[in-house]
């Protein structure tokens, strides 16, 4: 029976404790997942009490999701107040410092997982995210409620990768004499009882992982020197780096048992795709089919392919726009998918190209003022090329010139 996968749109939040992997280096094992267990303690009612999922945990880390955008913010904005009234009275070594990431769009849900650019644009934004911060993307910002909570923009950064694209980042100004702070903490009451089953299933999806994560590091240590120190603490790292294949979803083995063929094949494909190699990623899987047969692991992942291809030919799309080649745009989309449906990305890619021409052909027509409208629905006020803009200057002038 084939994984049941709907399309909706939500809001993705990636959590993350700032040097983790160096405390591993100082503290001991049971230190270490005190921690943990503190830190999930911590933010587990909050994400109950702001309507969060979580999706997924990699022993430090949350993947989170929210069906209001404004709600994900808030929360990620109550978490920091939550761990700075912890910190206060703590020691530096005690303290829990994360970083939060948060991005919103259409992803492809299944019953225990969530996937899509989204969600790759969460991942690689926390890594641009400081510590004890909220950081956003603009889609979150166009369409949380702003009245609510105070923001200001960071900067524009572009994720590693030969296809990546810009990203305007946003932050959470933590303010505390701003009034829409204030609210938010002043209104947030996290009622133990009530979230009490919340929590509950919340908790229900970190213990599973948590068990596992611990389980690897016993397993893992005690098959080491107990004189050697050094030894210790590079088990625990690579423990703690084998750890986070969790959040594409696979499991650890206790002992060092070897990945099922599956769950290999898994960890192979995000590997090629996170190293922009799509086209070994689907050779990859088409091997496995022919050795094992197509499951629903082959299913899942022939779609995150999908996916990246299509952000790879949106990009481009978008690239040869600002290049003022809108015909070639048009075509590298109406290529890549022949006859198949368009994805959502894909139309608006496709409908920046047409607007673009047809822009050309209403500025011949003396047709300003629908040139205006054309351009404004497709590029808002960004003027992508050099044409565009000079599209723009040409209406401006004959509305002028009509007055």
């Amino acid at each position: 029976m084939s994984t049941q996968r709907s399309q909706k749109n939500l809001t993705v939040m990636f959590t993350d404790i700032s040097g983790f992997t160096k405390h591993t280096e100082t503290i001991s094992r049971d230190a270490l997942m005190s921690r943990l267990d503190t830190h999930n303690e911590l933010l587990m009612p909050i994400i109950a009490h702001f309507e969060g999922k979580i999706v997924k945990t990699i022993g430090d880390a949350f993947l989170i999701t929210f069906e209001s955008p404004t709600n994900a913010v808030q929360c990620g904005l109550f978490m920091q107040h939550t761990l700075r009234k912890y910190n206060a009275d703590r020691p530096d070594p005690e303290q829990i410092h994360i970083k939060v990431s948060i991005n919103s769009g259409e992803v492809t849900v299944t019953e225990n997982d969530v996937f899509g650019d989204p969600v790759n644009v969460a991942a690689k934004i926390e890594k641009a995210t400081n510590p004890d911060e909220i950081y956003f993307t603009e889609a979150v910002f166009l369409a949380m409620v702003k009245a609510e909570v105070p923001t200001s923009f960071v900067k524009t950064f572009r994720p590693k990768g030969a296809e990546s694209t810009e990203i305007k980042l946003y932050k959470v100004a933590q303010d505390e004499a701003d009034e829409r702070y204030q609210k938010i903490i002043a209104g947030t009451h996290i009622d133990a009882e009530k979230n009490k089953t919340r929590v509950l299933e919340l908790s229900n999806v970190a213990e599973k992982e948590f068990v596992r994560y611990q389980d690897t590091l016993d397993a893992l240590v005690e098959g080491q020197s107990s004189n050697s120190r050094a030894v210790v603490i590079g088990v625990i790292v690579g423990a703690v780096i084998l750890a986070v294949a969790l959040i594409i979803g696979l499991s650890i083995f206790a002992g060092g048992s070897k990945d099922a063929p599956n769950e290999q094949l898994a960890k192979d494909v995000r590997s090629y795709l996170s190293s922009d190699k799509p086209g070994e990623a689907r050779t990859r899987i088409e091997n496995y089919i022919n050795e094992f047969g197509a499951d629903d692991t082959t299913e899942t992942l022939l779609g995150e392919v999908q996916d990246y291809e299509v952000r790879v030919v949106v990009a481009k799309a978008d690239r040869l726009i600002e290049q003022g080649l809108p015909e070639d745009a048009r075509s590298a989309i109406k290529e890549y998918f022949g006859p198949r449906d368009l994805t959502e990305a894909a139309k608006q890619g496709l409908s920046r190209a047409d607007a673009y021409i047809e822009c050309r052909q209403l500025i011949e027509d003396g047709k300003a003022k629908e040139t205006q409208e054309t351009l404004k629905r497709a590029f808002g006020d960004n003027n992508p090329s050099p044409e565009i803009k000079d599209l723009r200057k040409k209406a401006d002038a004959l509305i002028e010139a009509d007055r």
